[in-house]
């Protein structure tokens, strides 16, 4: 089995896309046609789906920024555990 290794410029870089997208996807958000004039009546029809993609868009959006959160707190939670293993070790430890 492979070692999992989490590089944390890489983790700053998912936090940084992830916030990014976040952001990006909730302020960026035109929904025309949710009354759409049409010929054939189907305008209700289309105004619910994009109804539908709107509260989907928000959704994705607030899972990037909880998805930011979570690796921000990997990050924190290896940062404290590195600091107690210095301290458990002691002053000249090396490897």
């Amino acid at each position: 089995m492979a070692d999992l290794e989490l590089s944390e410029i890489y983790l700053r870089g998912a936090v940084n896309s992830l916030t990014n997208a976040a952001s990006e996807i909730r302020d960026n958000r035109l929904m025309p046609m949710l009354q759409a004039d049409t010929y054939t009546g189907i305008g209700p029809t289309i105004g619910s789906f994009m109804e539908a993609a709107g509260v989907a868009t928000e959704a994705l959006s607030d899972s990037a920024g909880e998805a930011a959160l979570s690796v921000t707190a990997i990050m924190t939670s290896a940062t404290e555990m590195e600091a107690e293993i210095s301290r458990a070790l002691g002053p000249g430890f090396t490897s």
